[in-house]
């Protein structure tokens, strides 16, 4: 007996020192499967937090008697219908925290949904993003009051026929923060105006690719980043784009050439470069094109004469370089013509006088030489001419007592030399011509006789001059 006693003790320990042995061999086998085990567990974790999160926001609904606890459980099972929508379109762990925005626009369109008559998914959504977007940015409040029956019904939203979201104007607002990408759920919208706030991030493909309506966008004077997203190339309905005065950086990417409806691009007071005249060119309904101050460049090239839709050129501190073509007298169309920069050369076109509707001309800050055309005389629309800060040399043209509208004229550091013409005293809109450090020797009493302001240097002499504080 004590020998089976011992033998079944050895027989026990055998299998007890054997069996880490066994047990090592199935983990090491197991592995992807507990991988599997432990993501699942991962997602039953988040899938029971996110009910837990239903039930908090259902408790916070009043239970003040039968007909109020009837109606709560009405609003959870509202809520579990919403969150099971909304799972689509936000990650899960963006509802974990009660505070988060899209926590808050859950809560909100559980409570407002009587009010606010939601009865489809795609005003679900529609809400939904426009919550998150004013959750996430703050600015209006509107859409928060108790008194508000429809999103439709607020000023700033405009909505077609069926109550599908169109337009969002939340210019001047104080909005900050970055775009959220529930705002790409706006799909319908054909304007969107974020002007004049302190938006930041990048333009993201999430938040703005997916806006293919889109024909008005307006994100002026905020401070984006980054570069702009080839997703942009996308919003192939887009009208205008106006994207000044931000922070954004790189280059153009090429596809924007698919833009081909593009009216107005405006991209002043950025950091962007590279040559925009191969982008540029692909869009012949373009009206407005405006670089100032980037670093955006290219030489202008001849072809910029198919762009005959074209009312307003501007180029003032940007690297865009070379002569002016006289393929510009084509752009028949031009009010404003805007060639400013230390890159430029060549003598000013004789053609220049075939765009009579002309309102506004500039040349400076080049290597322009030669004399001002004379052809400049035919433009009887000019109310504002800049051509100094270059090596132009010769008279200031008499042609230009032809352009009455004429209101201010700027020949400052230039060369040009001789008498301001007397036909200036007939021009009864002149108000202000700057002279500064130029060759004119004479003005006529005549002119100062209109009342005109006429600032020069401290070498230039007359009844109506003022030296600007120099002298």
């Amino acid at each position: 007996m004590e020998r089976e006693r011992g033998n079944m003790a050895v027989s026990t320990e055998v299998e007890n020192r054997s069996q880490p042995l066994v047990e090592d061999q199935q983990d090491t086998a197991s592995q992807p499967l507990k991988a599997n085990h432990k993501q699942r567990r991962w997602i039953m974790a988040l899938v029971g937090v996110l009910s837990l999160f239903v039930l908090a926001i259902a408790a916070t609904l009043p239970l003040l008697g039968k007909k109020e606890a009837d109606y709560s459980r009405t609003k959870l099972e509202r809520l579990q219908d919403l969150q099971t929508i909304l799972l689509n379109v936000s990650e899960p762990l963006a509802f974990v925290r009660l505070d988060s925005p899209s926590s808050q626009a859950l809560q909100y369109l559980a409570y407002k949904q009587d009010q606010f008559n939601v009865r489809t998914k795609d005003r679900v959504l529609q809400l939904y993003a426009l919550l998150v977007v004013l959750f996430t940015c703050g600015g209006y409040h509107d859409l928060l009051d108790d008194s508000t029956v429809s999103e439709c019904d607020i000023g700033y939203l405009t909505c077609d026929e069926k109550g599908t979201l169109i337009a969002l104007d939340l210019s001047d607002q104080k909005l900050s923060g970055s775009l959220p990408k529930e705002l790409g759920l706006l799909t319908h919208l054909t304007v969107l105006d974020l002007r004049n706030n302190d938006l930041k991030g990048a333009l993201s493909s999430d938040s703005l690719g997916t806006l293919t309506n889109l024909e008005q966008l307006f994100l002026s004077s905020n401070k984006f980043t980054s570069s702009i997203s080839p997703a942009m190339s996308a919003l192939t309905n887009l009208r205008t784009l106006d994207i000044s005065s931000n922070l954004l950086t790189g280059s153009l990417p090429s596809s924007l050439a698919k833009l081909s409806n593009i009216n107005e691009f405006l991209v002043a007071k950025n950091r962007l470069e590279g040559d925009i005249f191969p982008i540029a060119l692909h869009w012949r309904n373009m009206t407005h094109l405006d670089v100032e101050d980037t670093d955006l460049g290219g030489t202008i090239p001849t072809e910029i004469g198919y762009l005959t839709n074209l009312t307003y050129f501007e180029t003032r501190f940007s690297k865009v370089r070379g002569s002016i073509p006289t393929e510009i007298a084509k752009l028949t169309k031009l009010r404003q013509l805007l060639i400013d920069g230390p890159l430029f050369e060549g003598t000013l076109p004789d053609e220049i006088g075939v765009i009579t509707d002309l309102d506004s001309i500039s040349f400076s800050g080049g290597n322009f030489w030669g004399t001002i055309p004379t052809t400049i005389g035919l433009l009887t629309n000019l109310q504002y001419v800049r051509i100094g800060d270059s090596q132009i040399t010769g008279t200031i043209p008499t042609e230009l007592g032809n352009c009455p509208k004429l209101h201010k004229l700027s020949f400052e550091i230039s060369q040009l030399s001789g008498t301001l013409p007397l036909e200036f005293a007939f021009l009864g809109f002149l108000e202000t011509i700057f002279l500064e450090f130029t060759e004119i020797t004479t003005i006529p009493e005549e002119v100062c006789g209109t009342g005109v302001e006429i600032i020069t240097d401290c070498e230039l002499r007359c009844v109506c001059c003022k030296s600007g504080g120099r002298c």
